[in-house]
């Protein structure tokens, strides 16, 4: 239905099949037209491109994004290349000597996870966390631990990218915490443009970290925060020229200033490509009327698929006593299998990968994503394939 989008990737993967959606999803032909726009926008402009890219490019990539998650604050929607960058900016709007309280969980991804074990190393941080498994009872773990104490930070992601597990009732989950910690952090970046999310509720009371890297199909290079108002108030240390951009030229050299709006959370000079193929992405979405519950509802029905085969596949690792999954849960667009070790792992994902079909290994699991450049047919030749993988 949708693979004509994706011919300059598929000229090259003739008979490769790629199911690692959830972390190199394919880019659809309108991002390299993008990447196109981007340079002669270059050529055109030289130095006054970033004029043109701050008060034209990124307000639309604004109004998509807050579009998407029906976030009522576009101007509070910040651009970095990396999620990690746009954390320690975070962070850093604690005072430096202050020790911090943070609560997590132990599937967080790793631009989290390391930095975390760093600032521990260094005991600038008091750490609580919490396990994810059993996924039914986790909520519940995860309150009681919030309502020990206050504290300054409280971190976790909306669908974890170890298991696909997402976390219900965002909302709900959002109002309870968030009198229990100074900042509120939730990494949506396995649910954003893949798992309908709304924000209208609970914008006052949430960070929202994601980018476009996965089910943006947008690349590298552009990840985003989505910020309250009421953090208009935060003066990072973490700080770079763009956080004053609108200003730069009045600001008073005595006294470091900031936007009066989600730009105060910027960094420095960045290469911008990645907006610009987002945009085209998004632009080809609306034009065609694609909204995040149409890719949700196709992604969806391909992974239905795929489970009914392993229903009744007698593998003896590729089913569903190592699937990490509940029926009756929004899932997220990836099929997770956790091994007895990550050697298992690691063979099982080296005979995958001689049969030409790629998935990815993260210690102890195996995933299969799944997205907008599959169809059927795509599933089918996967089970075709996976008949052929070794028993033992």
């Amino acid at each position: 239905m949708y693979k004509h989008w994706y011919q300059q990737f598929n000229q090259y993967q003739t008979d490769t099949l790629w199911f690692t959606a959830h972390s190199h999803h394919f880019w659809p032909d309108v991002t390299l037209q993008a990447m196109m726009r981007y340079w002669h926008d270059s050529a055109r402009l030289v130095d006054d491109k970033w004029q043109y890219i701050f008060s034209s490019i990124i307000p639309k990539a604004q109004r998509h994004i807050s579009r998407l998650l029906n976030y009522p604050y576009p101007e509070q929607v910040t651009f970095a290349p990396s999620t990690h960058e746009l954390l320690v900016r975070l962070i850093s709007c604690f005072p430096a000597r202050k020790k911090l309280t943070v609560l997590t969980t132990d599937s967080e991804f790793y631009s989290f996870s390391r930095q975390l074990k760093r600032l521990n190393e260094e005991k600038w941080t008091e750490t609580t966390v919490v396990n994810t498994e059993p996924f039914n009872g986790f909520i519940e773990r995860f309150y009681q631990a919030a309502n020990t104490k206050k504290y300054d930070i409280i971190f976790f992601s909306h669908t974890f990218f170890n298991s696909g597990y997402t976390v219900q009732n965002l909302n709900e989950v959002i109002e309870k915490l968030s009198s229990q910690c100074s900042i509120l952090i939730v990494d949506g970046y396995h649910s954003f443009a893949a798992i309908p999310v709304d924000l209208s509720e609970i914008a006052n009371n949430v960070f929202f970290l994601a980018g476009g890297y996965k089910y943006a199909q947008s690349g590298e290079g552009c990840c985003f925060l989505l910020s309250p108002p009421k953090a208009n108030q935060l003066r990072p240390w973490n700080t770079g020229w763009f956080a004053n951009f609108s200003q730069l030229e009045e600001s008073d050299s005595s006294v470091i200033g900031y936007d009066s709006h989600g730009q105060r959370f910027a960094g420095a000079t960045f290469d911008p490509t990645g907006i610009y193929r987002l945009n085209a992405v998004f632009d080809l979405w609306q034009e065609n009327k694609i909204t995040v519950e149409t890719v949700h509802q196709h992604v969806f029905a391909l992974q239905q698929a795929f489970l009914q085969s392993i229903s009744t596949s007698k593998h003896p690792l590729l089913n569903y006593r190592n699937l990490l999954y509940i029926p009756e849960y929004v899932h997220g667009h990836f099929l997770t299998f956790k091994l007895a070790d990550r050697e298992i792992c690691k063979n099982l994902s080296i005979a995958l990968n001689s049969l030409k079909v790629k998935v990815d290994c993260r210690d102890n699991r195996i995933r299969f994503g799944f997205g907008l450049q599959h169809d059927l047919d795509d599933i089918n030749q996967l089970l075709v394939r996976l008949k052929r993988l070794p028993i033992a």
